[in-house]
């Protein structure tokens, strides 16, 4: 009777141990996302490291003129380290001001996330999603300005990386329906999009998967669809969801019960975007940059170096730096160069023609001088052509 009652209680011991090893909480994963975020996820607190939040201004071809976009850096941000980068949209007829000081605060919930240690430093940029120019839409426009002149601008000033698995991009409303226009058909440039309530621009699903979706299968990293269950325009990303689902396209959907079209649905959502973002690997890899040994240039002479930036394919980005290491103070200068591809749109320096292969640029307005030990870069977006060889033949004067 004792031997038998000794080994029930056994039994129901180790019954015991093994349902609390499986019922232990693990913590949020991917697992569990999304959930909703708890109460003070989005709020200021002053026993945490806050980001900086600046404006940045740069010349877009595609407008024509100098543009505004905001961007956050997280505390510490260095120059020694690289960060990833998400680009984060607003909706119609708002500003790259809606997500931080028009309801978003996406600047607190990003501090909040780095002090719980949740997800990783990263930047995050918001453009303005209106790029009015002659003869274009100034809603369609917004992906030329995107991906030709604010990514090579962002990429060109700032530490971040410069590949597909370290870019996301994610919008609330009209930048949610961007964000699938600009990100789907661009995936060689983005990893990661997230939608939040997508609009009525969203394109059609044949405009978003042109091969039936095998590129977006194999290249998506996290696609994430989320909408408020009362929102009037609920259709628009969910049928883009059931066409992913359709084609096997993974994908994260999420409805807010009771909710509509507004920030009680666009925080939580980016919110948990962030950590998915953290979990999929877009903040993996080392942020420390192999560092390379500093060539002595001989003395007396113009040092020139090239390199490739960004490489999109059918176009890419390419700098040149040029170091005045002579003793002549070059004023009012101009610099040519054999080139093999078409360059489109460049900034640094002032361009003044490419015929054939046959480049030539000049001093900024700015700054007419370069003074022995200068340094000028020069950066630019170019067409492949034959190769993406060094330039050749360069003549300062």
């Amino acid at each position: 009777m004792k031997r038998n009652l000794k080994k029930t209680l056994s039994s129901l011991l180790i019954l015991v141990m093994m349902a609390f090893s499986f019922t232990t909480p693990l913590g949020i994963s991917a697992a569990t996302l999304p959930v909703l975020p708890p109460s003070g996820f989005d709020g200021y607190k002053a026993n945490v490291a806050h980001g900086t939040i600046q404006y940045i201004n740069y010349y877009s071809n595609a407008t024509k003129n100098t543009r505004r976009a905001k961007i956050y850096l997280p505390a510490g941000y260095s120059t020694s380290k690289k960060y990833s980068v998400m680009y984060l949209l607003h909706g119609i007829d708002g500003t790259e001001d809606d997500w931080t000081t028009r309801g978003g605060s996406v600047h607190y919930i990003m501090d909040n996330l780095i002090a719980e240690g949740k997800i990783s430093p990263s930047i995050i940029v918001m453009p303005n999603c209106t790029a009015a120019a002659s003869g274009v839409d100034k809603y369609e426009n917004v992906t030329n300005d995107i991906l030709y002149n604010l990514i090579p601008y962002v990429e060109s000033n700032f530490s971040v990386y410069t590949d597909r698995e370290h870019r996301a991009i994610s919008g609330l409303s009209m930048g949610g329906g961007q964000s699938f226009n600009i990100g789907l058909p661009n995936l060689d440039k983005f990893a990661y999009i997230g939608t939040y309530s997508a609009a009525p621009n969203t394109y059609s699903n044949e405009r978003l998967f042109p091969d039936g979706g095998v590129k977006a299968k194999q290249m998506l990293k996290l696609f994430f669809i989320s909408y408020g269950s009362k929102d009037s325009l609920i259709n628009f990303g969910t049928r883009v969801h059931t066409y992913a689902d359709s084609k096997g396209i993974p994908n994260i959907y999420w409805l807010l019960d009771g909710r509509g079209h507004d920030w009680s649905v666009w925080k939580p959502s980016v919110w948990n975007f962030l950590q998915l973002l953290e979990e999929r690997g877009f903040n993996a890899g080392s942020t420390t940059p192999t560092p390379t040994p500093t060539p002595t240039p001989p003395s007396g002479s113009v040092i020139y170096d090239y390199s490739v930036v960004s490489d999109w394919g059918s176009s890419f980005q390419g700098e040149i730096t040029v170091k005045n290491n002579s003793n002549k103070t070059y004023n009012g200068w101009s610099l040519s160069f054999d080139y093999n591809s078409t360059i489109n749109s460049l900034w640094g320096v002032d361009f003044v023609s490419q015929t054939g292969t046959k480049v030539v640029v000049k001093s900024p307005s700015w700054d007419m001088t370069l003074s022995p030990g200068e340094t000028v870069t020069i950066s630019f977006i170019a067409s492949l052509g034959s190769n993406k060889n060094a330039p050749v033949n360069y003549s300062l004067n």
